[in-house]
């Protein structure tokens, strides 16, 4: 069965204007870059979106403002979902019309759910979607894991099309790989494991680093794609500086600070996340600069 996703995607951006709200003429150069790059698609308010911080309207705009932007060329996925699961099946009921390719789940946080919990409540929002549903596995934001059995029960649900995998287990992500039904997608969420992850039969990766140089991870998603482990591991190496730093501070403020620094967006955050500390800043300068990232610009204008 043929994957609903697979490829190189990337963990969008949101844009701020400097009175805080979004900005729309941002996001569109931040889209026309990624589809430019020849990018798979977008997640839109997922954690390097600061999606806890934007409000239910808010989120309804930017989506489709980033859906009508796209234009059909990329797959168009959005973050879904609280600890909530009657909340959440709302969500999924009233997005359905938005024009998403899919939903990216958030594994529910806070309230540690057992594995039963978790089955069900994917279970629901999975009866109750309209799109497919990509889960995200990442523990060390919610506070608890989705286990292997757990995940390879939920991935025989015909809605359930993948998993954005960032729990950081890696015998784990391995188990999954290997024990999941033909058309489901283990997706990389650390931008570092994703040489290892889709050499290991991975179906791509939902990446930060994609936001500065989309291209790049293209390249390197495709190469692995192909089976040209040396072209791979020799853009795994070039990329893993630029990879560590934009995890140097809470994500996103290495990625917007660099976006800012290039001219596409504003260096504005929405507490509780703030700029980047002074210390840090000439660090990842100097990273960025040694990359090649400032000063060679690649950017399509809006």
């Amino acid at each position: 069965m043929t994957k609903q996703f697979q490829g190189a995607y990337t963990a969008l951006a949101t844009p701020f204007t400097e009175a805080g709200a979004v900005d729309f003429d941002a996001l569109g150069v931040l889209v026309d870059r990624q589809v430019h790059a020849g990018t798979a698609g977008i997640a839109l308010l997922v954690t390097t979106g600061e999606w806890p911080t934007v409000r239910t309207e808010e989120a309804r705009r930017i989506i489709r403002h980033a859906v009508a932007r796209a234009g059909g060329r990329i797959q168009v996925i959005a973050g879904l979902g609280s600890n909530d699961t009657a909340r959440s099946v709302e969500a999924a009921m009233a997005a359905g019309d938005l024009g998403l390719d899919g939903f990216l789940v958030t594994c529910p946080y806070y309230n540690k759910p057992s594995q039963a919990g978790l089955y069900e409540h994917h279970m629901r929002l999975a009866d109750a979607a309209a799109v497919p549903l990509i889960l995200y596995n990442i523990a060390g934001r919610s506070g608890v894991n989705i286990t292997t059995d757990t995940m390879l029960r939920l991935a025989n649900h015909d809605m359930i099309a993948g998993v954005k995998e960032a729990s950081g287990n890696f015998d784990q992500i391995m188990d999954v790989i290997a024990g999941a039904p033909d058309g489901f997608s283990v997706l990389c969420g650390d931008d570092d494991m994703t040489f290892a992850m889709m050499a290991h039969g991975g179906a791509g990766v939902i990446s930060t680093v994609g936001n500065l140089v989309p291209d790049d991870v293209v390249a390197l998603v495709a190469a692995l794609d192909a089976g040209d482990l040396p072209t791979a591991r020799r853009l795994h190496n070039r990329l893993l500086p630029l990879m560590r730093g934009c995890m140097m501070e809470t994500n996103p403020i290495p990625v917007k600070t660099a976006l800012a620094w290039k001219g596409l967006i504003r260096e504005t955050f929405r507490l509780p996340i703030t700029p980047m500390q002074p210390e840090n800043r000439p660090i990842w300068q100097a990273l960025l600069a040694e990359y090649g990232f400032l000063g060679h610009a690649k950017d399509v204008a809006a």
